[in-house]
């Protein structure tokens, strides 16, 4: 096995706030990863049948987190920074029934 080198970092990424629906059936979670070009993180909201275990990304960044599913399911709210505000967006059922098919 060889030391880790610095170029492996960007390489990684790493896999956080996992949200389990209400239902049981998905889970929503975010991927970061290193931006090499602009020095920063990028990260992504996935959202992954347990059943089909085929994840989904359901949002492209560059910086989305903080998954969180409604009561009922039908939706998924999540935070986006731009620049120097944080933004609340949510999805609908349909919407990400669309993206998982």
């Amino acid at each position: 096995m060889r030391p880790l080198e610095v170029e492996d970092l960007y390489k990684f990424i790493s896999v956080s706030s996992p949200k389990i629906s209400p239902d049981g059936s998905k889970v929503a979670f975010v991927t970061t990863k290193v931006n090499r070009e602009d020095d920063t993180y990028d990260s992504r909201i996935w959202i992954m049948d347990l059943h089909l275990r085929k994840p989904v990304y359901v949002t492209d960044g560059p910086l989305d987190y903080s998954p969180s599913w409604s009561n009922n399911g039908e939706y998924l709210a999540f935070l986006r920074r731009v620049k120097d505000t944080v933004e609340l967006h949510i999805l609908n059922a349909p919407s990400l029934r669309a993206l998982m098919e």
